[in-house]
């Protein structure tokens, strides 16, 4: 069953929710672009030599092939607004990793193999006070990652997972087992043992939830986990700090645009804000 204690989030704790379900939705967009200009080339046979079609070399690729005309409209259209959405989103991850350094629980999370500063950020904004679940049990419960029972007479029998409670704190559950797995550790050999009894799909929900019994245990008891090793903390504590101090220079720019300190056209401001020519 699903366990829900009601209860209103704190007006901050709103707020950075708001954010991250929008930078969840400018990354969705990222991708149907992404996934427009991939189809585009494929209804022209058209293959690039490159790997990351979006790194620098694949967009000169795509800046120099010749396609029908409707088909060069959609690619440059929507190379256009991926250059604005991409903008978007890194002022936006700007802004959220210096509101996380301003949170310690953050640094506790990143302790943990998979998870990022915005994959913490956005556990904690769906979490809320981890004092609200008594048991990691109820935690689980509360993220739908808990098999449904089935009883038939006296028989019972576990299901799928529920998939009840918060959707988004399950999406970034399985999102960041899937990058713990990838590197040595007591995640990866459950992973590995379950995947041989049971699959993948079935191994890797059973993980992201092994990862919540450990956010569970972290936040609760305050205690950095216990495989952290100190150069995976210090790579994260490193990006962290390097894009919040993105995010202190963009908004020093900004202020100085806004007092008339530099001479800027009202077309350049507009242009440097929201990515408009």
């Amino acid at each position: 069953m699903w366990h829900n204690p009601r209860r209103y989030p704190h007006k901050d704790e709103y707020q950075l929710r708001v954010l991250l379900h929008h930078r969840i939705r400018l990354a969705k967009i990222r991708t149907m672009l992404k996934n427009k200009i991939h189809a585009a080339l494929i209804r022209n046979g058209i293959q690039s030599p490159w790997s990351d079609l979006f790194g620098k070399n694949g967009r000169k690729f795509l800046e120099n092939i010749s396609l029908p005309e409707t088909e060069q409209i959609i690619v440059c259209s929507s190379l256009k607004l991926l250059d604005t959405v991409q903008k978007e989103m890194a002022a936006l991850e700007a802004d959220l990793c210096a509101r996380a350094k301003e949170n310690p629980n953050v640094k506790l999370l990143m302790g943990i193999p998979g998870i990022s500063v915005l994959s913490a950020l956005t556990i904690l904004a769906e979490i809320g006070p981890i004092s609200r679940f008594s048991s990691p049990k109820k935690l689980a419960c509360y993220a739908g990652l808990v098999p449904s029972v089935h009883q038939s007479g006296k028989t019972r029998y576990a299901g799928n997972i529920t998939k009840e409670g918060r959707s988004t704190l399950r999406w970034i559950l399985v999102q960041c087992a899937q990058r713990a797995i990838q590197s040595k550790g007591k995640l990866r050999s459950f992973y590995l043992r379950l995947k041989e009894k049971k699959g993948h799909k079935i191994a890797i929900v059973a993980t992201a939830r092994k990862l919540l019994h450990i956010i569970w245990a972290v936040l609760t008891r305050q205690e950095e986990y216990m495989e952290l090793t100190k150069n995976l903390l210090e790579r994260k504590l490193k990006s962290l700090t390097k894009q919040a101090q993105a995010y202190v220079v963009d908004m020093n720019e900004l202020l100085r645009v806004i007092d008339g300190i530099e001479d800027v056209s009202e077309k350049e401001t507009r242009s440097w804000l929201f990515g408009t020519g």
